[in-house]
Formats: C-alpha cells, sequence, structure tokens
C-alpha cells in the first residue's frame, strides 16, 4: 500500500507560492525545498504583475502611438 506523503500539498503550496511548473514539481518530488525555490527568485521581478515604464519607451517616429502605424505597430 503506498502512504499519501503530502506530494499534492507541497504541489499546491509551492504554486500558490507563484513558482512555475517545472519548479513546483521539483518541491512536490523534493529535489528542493520551497524555500531553496523560492530563494533565487527575485520577488519584485517575478510575482507582480508586469507593467511597462512609460519613461523607457522611445517613440522617435511622431505618431503618438496611433494604432494605423505602421512603425509602432507593425503586426
Amino acid at each position: 500500500m503506498m502512504v499519501q506523503d503530502a506530494f499534492f500539498g507541497r504541489l499546491h503550496d509551492a504554486e500558490a507560492a507563484g513558482l512555475n511548473k517545472e519548479a513546483a514539481l521539483e518541491v512536490a518530488y523534493k529535489f528542493l525545498t520551497l524555500d531553496e525555490a523560492l530563494g533565487g527568485m527575485d520577488m519584485d521581478q517575478e510575482s507582480g504583475a508586469i507593467f511597462a515604464d512609460p519613461t523607457m519607451i522611445v517613440n522617435d517616429c511622431g505618431c503618438n502611438f496611433d494604432p494605423s502605424c505602421s512603425r509602432c505597430f507593425p503586426f
């Protein structure tokens, strides 16, 4: 008989902490502890929403980000 060893609990905790699927599985299979997996994360960069910094956007064609501009919106 196989004993349930909280695999799914570790998996859930790792995913809830923001780890990607691969890292969460490493925690669930006990290759890494949750603390070890989180230790390598840049929490500011990896856990929040990603916002464009408007001061870093360069618009040198003068269209003022017009959606019909083929240079700014080539797709």
